[in-house]
């Protein structure tokens, strides 16, 4: 049984990066996958197939071709997808406040999550903003729009999260400066401040924060209020926080002691 798991972990990992491949080219023969991923094209192939299968390629003679209506959220680990959609359409009212929140010709850093990836889609068919994410999915999904110019961090592949992560992600921000960072945080509280879950979300979130003249956070109505793993950030980091529903009293004021302007968005 053990040899028949870590089949399928090579296997799930191959297939992986052959959408990770197919993302970023045109179109990708059979031969250079194979030569890439240094196994057979007999290998390649069946991939191909089962990827096929799932609606996630499209072949083409002896080559394949990303699915442009590919939703990419169905390649996220199902503990994933279950958090995207929790309390989505809250989110979508805070992506949807975000965006509009941006002006044409700003370069931003679009960090990774369920609500910053809302905001992402609100984006399509923006004109003049240069957009910075480490994020695959949102790679993807805006790399397609003419109006964007849409750039990845680099780095490690995160398969769970579908991100880019690591000392070469870490680098490539570092020698980057921004006018707007769109980010969103696992929780945030009066005493805590801003907290993530990861401390590898952290060194890098902390370099998207330091990087940026303006900060604005994205967090629907089940963030304020909890304290998460890593510490980030005091509140006074951010310049804005978005949010689906007017927080407590207490952590309004709090917010407004720290300078930070608390927008609303609408039902």
């Amino acid at each position: 049984m053990q040899g028949a798991g870590m089949r399928n972990n090579r296997t799930r990992d191959r297939q992986e990066n052959i959408l990770r491949i197919l993302s970023a080219s045109e179109t990708v023969s059979v031969q250079e996958l194979a030569e890439r991923l240094k196994v057979s094209g007999w290998t390649i192939r069946r991939d191909l197939d089962q990827l096929r299968e799932r609606d996630l390629i499209k072949r083409r003679h002896d080559s394949a071709v990303i699915n442009s209506e590919l939703d990419y959220e169905l390649l996220l680990p199902e503990d994933v997808q279950l958090e995207a959609h929790q309390n989505l359409a809250a989110k979508r009212r805070i992506g949807l406040k975000a965006a509009g929140l941006l002006q044409a010709g700003q370069n931003i850093v679009l960090s990774a999550g369920t609500t910053t990836t809302q905001c992402a889609l609100a984006l399509k068919e923006r004109k003049a903003l240069s957009v910075l994410t480490h994020a695959l999915n949102i790679a993807m999904e805006l790399s397609v729009e003419p109006g964007l110019k849409v750039s990845c961090t680099g780095g490690d592949a995160d398969s769970h999260y579908f991100t880019l992560v690591g000392p070469v992600a870490e680098r490539s921000l570092k020698a980057h400066f921004f006018e707007v960072a769109v980010i969103g945080v696992s929780e945030i509280s009066r005493k805590a401040g801003l907290t993530v879950r990861r401390v590898l979300n952290a060194a890098a979130m902390e370099i998207r924060l330091d990087h940026s003249s303006k900060v604005i956070v994205l967090a629907d109505s089940t963030r304020p209020g909890v304290v998460g793993f890593v510490h980030l950030a005091p509140l006074d980091k951010m310049d804005m926080l978005v949010t689906d529903v007017k927080p407590p009293k207490a952590f309004c004021e709090q917010l407004a002691q720290s300078g930070v302007k608390l927008v609303i968005a609408p039902e």
